[in-house]
């Protein structure tokens, strides 16, 4: 996996000013002439340089134009934050830290700036396997894993049986317009995986179905912590799913 950067206007000033310079001081220790063939040709060598060393940055910036949306609702479309927040993409076999973006999960895309800032991008998903939006992990799914069909699903714990969540939102129209304004609203809905089967699960009964071979001990492990799935269903979820991997292990 190759680590992509993402290079500042003071960077790319920087490494240009330097080629630059080097060139210019190889043209006069060989008494090349500044408006000769042979300058010419090391500027253009010095140019290639430069845009070679770019050139894997630039294949980020491959999206197409992101149209705000939820104009007059209350809240806003993205995971976690309305604000742009520091991640990781994993794009084709580069690898790109702190980017700045957004995750919206109303329409499933990942959102970042344009080259020079001026506007926002969506990112093409099927280039993009796997990313991390502020410590939170995402991978890309087939269809084959739930009714929400393909796309980006949050890894929540990893082991013997994983834990998966899937984040969505969408625009929630009071019956009255004079009620109040449209809100968007998120729906998650959690998976267990266990080798290469799913499980949807949505109550504690599900999810201990999925854990027999050491159900008393994690009935024990539910009780004796008062772990509550009614009112913290994800956090629940997670505790005793990590739980029953150090059990496996």
């Amino acid at each position: 996996m190759n680590q992509g950067r993402k290079w500042s206007e003071a960077d790319k000033l920087q490494v240009m000013l330097l080629l630059l310079f080097a060139f210019n001081q190889f043209a006069w220790s060989q008494s090349i002439a500044p408006d000769s063939a042979q300058y010419y040709s090391a500027l253009k060598a010095a140019k290639s340089f430069y845009q070679s060393a770019l050139k894997e940055n630039y294949l980020l910036f491959n999206g197409g134009e992101y149209g705000t949306k939820g104009h007059q609702v209350n809240g806003f479309p993205f995971f976690a934050s309305p604000d742009m927040l520091k991640g990781t993409i994993y794009y084709k076999d580069y690898r790109y830290d702190d980017v700045e973006m957004k995750y919206d999960i109303t329409s499933d895309q990942i959102v970042i700036y344009n080259y020079p800032k001026t506007d926002f991008i969506a990112l093409q998903n099927e280039r993009i396997p796997e990313f991390n939006i502020n410590g939170h992990e995402f991978f890309h799914m087939d269809s084959s894993v739930s009714q929400h069909g393909k796309g980006y699903y949050e890894r929540l714990c990893k082991g013997a049986i994983f834990l998966w969540a899937k984040r969505f939102k969408k625009i929630q129209i009071p019956a009255k317009a004079e009620d109040q304004t449209a809100q968007f609203k998120e729906f998650d809905s959690y998976y267990l995986q266990r080798a290469d089967n799913f499980y949807p699960i949505s109550n504690k009964r599900q999810l201990e179905h999925e854990m027999e071979d050491k159900l008393s001990e994690i009935k024990t492990y539910v009780r004796q912590n008062k772990i509550d799935f009614r009112h913290h269903f994800e956090e629940a979820a997670i505790k005793t799913v990590n739980y029953y991997n150090q059990l496996i292990n």
